[in-house]
């Protein structure tokens, strides 16, 4: 799917106001179907610098290549081609916060599970009893997102199997009693990316985006019924008015492939060219 901004820059191109159609691809976990109207991806991972840009003459295709960091794990299910490697400016890159690694130290004796995991080998899982709640936290963060505008959306990343939670929590706290708090209302069924915006977050005391030093996540469970969760990734999309010269040229959805850290790794992308 090449996206409406995607088609705008190839013209531009094709006017010789644009260097080149693209820079970059990005990789991410997102499920929902490509649109023209598409800007991001839903949960983006990792991005990479192209390695090659031709046209295939056997298949009338514009074909990228780009290699994907050995560091990288997890299982990918969505791409984007982009006019460049990444924006200008604090708070105008899309990040990922937090992937639920086991190699973090999460409090409460933390439950893992590599069941329904897409970001990383394994998720996070939450057990929260009939109407109660399931608590973990990761402490001595040195987080900044003051550069984020109300606008930007803090995208997160989950699975569950049943609808049984009646909420999820995610808290980012400059100390114990100052605090932002943002809530996922009854969530819904399998993996899912629900995004909110930066200015939706209800700050309890004094917090300051400037000083996050520990996210805390809580599930609730519905009366009468267990909650399961897993919770795979926190990041934050840039949700202002980009560079009309940094846009997702296009954006795809994949078939889910997994990718092992240590792992070498080249990927393809290419465009059908109907000029």
């Amino acid at each position: 799917m090449i996206t409406n901004l995607g088609k705008e820059h190839i013209r531009k191109y094709l006017a010789g106001e644009q260097p080149q159609i693209a820079r970059a691809v990005s990789f991410g976990v997102g499920t929902t179907a490509a649109t023209a109207t598409d800007i991001r991806l839903q949960f983006e991972l990792v991005r990479a610098a192209l390695t090659l840009a031709n046209y295939d003459r056997a298949t009338g295709r514009l074909v990228f290549k780009a290699k994907l960091p050995d560091t990288l794990s997890g299982k990918i299910t969505e791409v984007a081609l982009w006019t460049e490697t990444a924006p200008t400016g604090a708070g105008s890159l899309d990040i990922m916060i937090n992937g639920f690694a086991e190699e973090d130290s999460w409090s409460d004796t933390p439950v893992w599970s590599n069941a329904n995991s897409k970001i990383g080998p394994e998720s996070l899982r939450q057990i929260a009893p009939a109407a109660g709640t399931r608590t973990n936290q990761l402490s001595d963060l040195l987080l900044d997102l003051s550069a984020y505008s109300g606008a930007d959306l803090f995208t997160f990343a989950f699975y569950q199997s049943a609808a049984n939670a009646a909420s999820i929590k995610y808290r980012f706290k400059t100390d114990a009693s100052n605090y932002y708090e943002i809530t996922v209302t009854n969530p819904p069924l399998g993996y899912r990316v629900e995004s909110v915006a930066k200015s939706t977050a209800t700050a309890f005391g004094t917090p300051r985006w400037s000083d996050i030093t520990t996210i805390e996540v809580i599930t609730t469970a519905k009366a009468g019924v267990v909650a399961t969760v897993d919770l795979d990734g926190i990041g934050i999309a840039d949700g202002d008015v980009r560079n009309p010269n940094y846009v997702m040229v296009a954006r795809q959805v994949i078939t889910p492939f997994a990718i092992a850290a240590g792992s070498v790794n080249e990927v393809e992308y290419s465009l059908a060219v109907n000029v």
